[in-house]
This record gives structure tokens, sequence and C-alpha cells, in this order.
């Protein structure tokens, strides 16, 4: 065997090695990576790490990728998505009960993200050849986590977990003074929605470890499903002492017209006039900005804890 044929063989025989312990990464043809993640609904999916075209089809999805600094490779996102300015002016895709199939093929993306609430759609994106990859947090360390997921699926693992590990410190910051043992832990209702029933955050949700988390009790904590619709009767009997509920355009709900609510007027936030509108993207989208209304919550319930 001549040196040319030796050394040949020699570097074969290396690479097998290296592929059964796992110690490379394969290239794909156009030069990217390919890595396997799990996403939050246990899937196992493949995706190219130099992938350069991205939908996002949850408002929450697309604050993550734009924390990463990935915003200019967004080419559509969903009709709610308002945060930053940049992505309100993108291509619309989807909506509620709605996804544009003949647009998205045509913008030809690298990966989809999706949420939970765009389940029922992950198997027909994937019978059309696209590759989506679904982020559906519970909780603030899922969030987190999921940031670190799509630093993982798309090469960047370093900006991610810098921007998890910044998000994590702030988090600390404030449990570090909510969470205090001589803290108080008053009651809180927090308003998801009062157009059809008083809708809020149960147990299991990243809504009610805002709360928690915040040096509050959670109301609705011990009810049986994660997004319950409550009653008149049980919040008046459970007397909360913080009443939050979101501000946006979708809601009209105003400190007057909580007062005015019949029998609420002998609640202990109402008569202390503890009531605090927050708005409502802060505490309802499992993205980055959760902290911001971690933050907000918690000078809600605690502000004698944040005077400067």
């Amino acid at each position: 065997m001549n040196g040319n044929k030796a050394f040949g063989l020699l570097v074969v025989t290396l690479l097998l090695l290296n592929l059964a312990c796992g110690c490379i990464t394969v290239p794909t043809s156009n030069g990217g990576n390919t890595v396997t993640i799990v996403d939050d609904i246990g899937r196992t999916v493949s995706a190219k790490t130099n992938s350069t075209r991205l939908i996002s089809l949850a408002p929450s999805d697309t604050e993550i990728l734009y924390s990463l600094g990935l915003g200019d490779m967004v080419v559509a996102v969903d009709n709610n998505t308002n945060y930053p300015a940049d992505a309100a002016n993108k291509t619309k895709v989807s909506g509620y009960k709605w996804l544009d199939k003949e647009v998205i093929l045509g913008l030809l993306p690298d990966i989809i993200f999706a949420a939970a609430i765009n389940e029922d759609s992950v198997t027909t994106l994937e019978e059309l050849g696209l590759t989506v990859i679904v982020l559906a947090p519970t909780n603030l360390s899922g969030i987190f986590k999921d940031i670190r997921l799509v630093g993982k699926a798309m090469g960047i693992q370093g900006k991610a977990n810098e921007v998890a590990k910044k998000l994590e410190a702030r988090v600390k910051v404030v449990k570090d003074k909510t969470l205090a043992s001589s803290v108080a832990k008053p009651r809180v209702y927090l308003e998801l929605d009062a157009f059809m029933g008083y809708y809020t955050y149960g147990p299991k949700t990243f809504g009610d470890e805002l709360i928690t988390q915040s040096g509050g009790s959670n109301i609705a904590h011990t009810e049986t499903i994660q997004y319950p619709v409550i009653t008149d009767e049980f919040i008046i009997a459970s007397d909360p002492q913080v009443i939050i509920y979101q501000l946006g355009p979708w809601t009209t709900t105003t400190p007057s017209g909580i007062k005015g609510r019949t029998a609420w007027g002998n609640i202990t936030a109402v008569r202390s006039n503890a009531l605090y509108g927050i708005d409502g993207d802060l505490v309802s989208r499992p993205g980055p900005r959760i902290v911001d209304g971690l933050e907000a919550v918690a000078r809600a319930i605690h502000p004698e804890l944040f005077i400067k």
C-alpha cells in the first residue's frame, strides 16, 4: 500500500471514529451544520444552523428572535405581532384559526417557529416539507430555556446564553426582594379578560408564576385548569388585596369599571384602591419581555419594595 492510500485510509478511519462518538457536527450541503433539538411538545427536529429565512407564528416567538439579533432574518409573522415596530411591518401569514400556506411556501422559509396555539398547524406545515419548531413554555424557566433552544437551532448558543443570563439576573433581583421571609404575600387577582367571564391564570402557568415570584398569592392557584374563567362570587369570596388588569386595544377595563361591578365594593383591593393596569403584552407573552412583566407585577403587589 503506497503512502497516499495509507493516509487516505487513516483520514477515513478518524472521520468514522469521530462520527461514532458524536465528536463532530455534520456539515450540510450549503455550508451550515445540522443540529437536532427537542421542542416544547416533544418533537425531535433537525435544523440548519445557517438558516437565514425565518417565519414566526406567534408574537412571543417573534420577540425571542429579535432579542437574539435575528430580526433581519424574519420574513413573516402572525397578525398579532406588534413588537418591535419593525416586526409589525413584516408579511402576515397566520392568525387565530388562519394559516396562509401558499404565501408561507412562496417565502421559502428555512425554519418556522410556532407556539402552542399553532399546534394544529404543525402537521400541515410538516407535510409541506417545512421545518417547524414549537415553543410552548409554561413558566419563566421554560421561557429562558426556549431562548437557548432557539440559539442552538440557529447556531448562536453563546449569544442566546448571554441574553438568557441577563434576564435571569433581573428575575433574581426581583425575587431577592419579594421572596424575603419578612415580606407578606397578599392575595392577588390578575384579570386577563372580562368580556365573557373573568379569565385568569391558574396553576402551572407563567402568569401564576409572575404573581408568586412577585411575592403574591394567586387566588386562582388551586383551580383545576391552567386558564380558568372564575365567577364574581369566587373573586368576592377570595377577597383579593391587589387586582391587576391588562391594558391594551382589546380591553376597556378601568379602575372605575372595576369599582362599579356588582358587589365588588367590599373587596379589599377595591376599598384600598389597589387596582393596577399593566400592558397586557408584558404579562401574556412568554418571551423576553416577560421579565418586564414580572417587574411591573412586583411593583404593583409590593410598591414599598421598589421605592427609589
